[in-house]
């Protein structure tokens, strides 16, 4: 390759930060997959639900707690002092539902216009006004999965999103006074919904109209179909909308997977009614088609 590409990017005596990256979205559509892939681009540090952010997202008062928050993990990160990240044995955990694990390392850095990234989803899709006065320069990436899909996980994975508990949502949540009023009614809403499956189909399209309404503040929607079939070319696009991003080096060579269905297992005629009736509007803003269904097994 001629050498490192980024020796030209990085000037030693350059102390400018480099950019900062909000990875959110619908839980169950890539978004660990998407931290762990920008965490294997050299000179990228992508952190997967970080606990710090709860407390600087409580607070509408102080917008500055977040880009507080990004100022003092560059700084233990350009130091070299350890930071938290969930990984298992010095590898990234793509996936959280095979359980949470976290581990202290250190980042290899070569100095400080390197890309950090957190990722959350709930919490970040719930505040992402906030985020928004807190770090206007930041590049907020959010992701997407097909309806049928995403519900059909929820159902297999973590109670608070198979039940569509709203009420248990550390943002976002019943009277949630950052939420707007548009957002309030929606999860009042899913909280009054008696019927499970339409709990869920509600859920869906509340989550998917929040990263609608952040408007150009979300400067990527990533459908997770593209990037898990694709995952370079998709992560080469997203990298295109971060201002002063590294060189795209991999640290490892990205492989393609398969999309993951689990509907023909998963999901009953009610889901699938639920779905069809509830997220077909908004569905079709993210180029999905809920009106038929593809009855297919898989995991």
């Amino acid at each position: 390759m001629g050498g490192w590409p980024w020796r030209d990017w990085f000037q030693p005596n350059e102390r400018t930060a480099g950019p900062d990256v909000l990875i959110t979205g619908l839980p169950r559509s890539g978004t660990s997959y998407l931290c762990a892939a920008v965490h294997n681009v050299r000179e990228c540090v992508a952190i997967n639900e970080p606990e710090e952010i709860f407390a600087h997202l409580a607070n509408s008062a102080c917008p500055s707690g977040m880009s507080d928050y990004y100022r003092q993990l560059r700084s233990d990160i350009e130091a070299g002092r350890p930071i938290v990240n969930k990984m298992r044995d010095g590898r990234f955990i793509e996936d959280t539902a095979e359980g949470i694990h976290e581990e202290r390392y250190v980042p290899s850095v070569s100095g400080p216009a390197f890309l950090l990234a957190t990722k959350n989803t709930l919490a970040y899709l719930a505040r992402l006004p906030l985020l928004e006065r807190s770090m206007p320069a930041a590049t907020c990436v959010a992701c997407i999965r097909h309806p049928v899909d995403t519900v059909a996980s929820w159902k297999g994975t973590f109670d608070h999103l198979s039940g569509a508990a709203v009420r248990n949502f550390r943002a976002g949540y019943v009277g949630d006074d950052q939420l707007s009023p548009a957002a309030l009614d929606r999860v009042a809403e899913i909280d009054a919904e008696a019927r499970i499956e339409r709990r869920r189909a509600l859920l869906w399209r509340h989550l998917a109209l929040l990263v609608v309404e952040a408007g150009s503040f979300v400067r990527a929607v990533v459908s997770y179909e593209r990037l898990v079939t694709e995952p370079e070319q998709t992560l080469r696009g997203v990298f295109d909308r971060i201002p002063r991003s590294p060189p795209f080096v991999p640290v490892t060579p990205f492989v393609p997977s398969t999309v993951r269905m689990r509907r023909a297992s998963a999901l009953t005629v009610n889901d699938l009614a639920a779905i069809r009736e509830v997220c077909v509007d908004v569905a079709a803003r993210f180029g999905y088609d809920t009106s038929t269904f593809v009855r297919e097994s898989g995991d």
